[in-house]
């Protein structure tokens, strides 16, 4: 009913909040892709679930594959209890992600450009 078509149809432009990410992929032109209230990447449709940047929206596509431990490639979210604790000026995602190094649990990464308006909030983009 609300797809890209439709939309274009009647000329509609709207926010689409959701944790359905197999909906907003068929709905929605651009994706912010948010953890604990910050955005993490923000891009194209295509951009997020055909080259996805940041490490918690890599695991969000994945999860998007059958739950299935014997599915190759599917990456699972590692639980994080004190991650309110360790965020305090840094990245909010540091506890989990397997790229974290010092300077994540330290600093805030800003929106990095990756490509042509597909902005990352991570370290690994910073130029």
């Amino acid at each position: 009913m609300y797809t890209r078509e439709y939309k274009k149809e009647l000329d509609l432009t709207y926010l689409f909040i959701s944790h359905q990410l197999q909906i907003t992929q068929k709905i929605c032109d651009h994706i912010a892709v948010l953890y604990l209230g910050s955005v993490m990447e923000l891009g194209t449709s295509d951009q997020i679930f055909f080259r996805p940047l940041h490490p918690y929206t890599e695991m969000l596509v994945s999860s998007i594959l059958e739950a299935d431990p014997d599915i190759p490639g599917l990456v699972k979210v590692p639980e994080d209890p004190g991650r309110q604790e360790k965020y305090r000026g840094g990245c909010k995602f540091a506890g989990r992600c397997p790229h974290a190094k010092e300077e994540c649990f330290r600093e805030k990464p800003g929106l990095f450009e990756a490509d042509s308006g597909h902005l990352v909030s991570c370290f690994r983009y910073r130029i």
